[in-house]
């Protein structure tokens, strides 16, 4: 995992960067985001996180392991944790409220057991969580996006439906 941020596609883009303006829209926050505390979970090289302070976000981040942060995002608040491990034993947690939002971009394709994961984000957040996902074509054998198909670290490959599927079932609304 940590020798991924070396490859330029990791290191040098960042989805969760150029999202942060959307993420701001669909939540109606460009009144109210002041302050308002974000979890970037799977943060990655910390681009998305950065672009979230510059919103005017206190952000934490969280990872498998700070190695992929850019030495500017390395001196924001960050967290050490397994997402496919229980949160509540890694994050400080309160129930519905230890962050007001949940941030989760081009993550949760890498996670074995994605229905746990989504719901502990859920737990955690008091307003609601911003995932990005990838879209496999309908019959599931291809990705909307092509070049999602260079990468070997995906362990989900699933259409919308399956996707909401995942998402509806813990209470989501799906906004595609």
């Amino acid at each position: 995992y940590e020798s991924m941020w070396h490859v330029p596609v990791y290191s040098e883009i960042s989805l969760g960067a150029q999202l942060v303006p959307s993420f701001m829209d669909m939540a109606g926050l460009y009144d109210r985001g002041q302050n308002q505390t974000v979890l970037d979970a799977g943060c990655g090289t910390g681009l998305g996180a950065l672009a979230l302070r510059d919103a005017g976000f206190k952000v934490t981040m969280c990872d498998l392991t700070s190695a992929g942060l850019v030495p500017e995002a390395a001196k924001l608040p960050f967290r050490e944790v397994c997402l496919w491990q229980p949160l509540r034993n890694q994050l400080p947690f309160r129930l519905g409220g230890t962050y007001d939002w949940v941030y989760c971009c081009d993550v949760l394709e890498h996670i074995p057991n994605v229905a746990d994961v989504i719901m502990e984000l859920m737990e955690v957040s008091t307003f609601g969580v911003f995932a990005l996902v990838p879209l496999a074509s309908v019959d599931g054998f291809g990705y909307v996006i092509p070049s999602y198909e260079q990468d070997v670290t995906h362990i989900h490959r699933f259409t919308l439906g399956t996707w909401a599927r995942a998402f509806i079932q813990p209470g989501w609304v799906i906004e595609a």
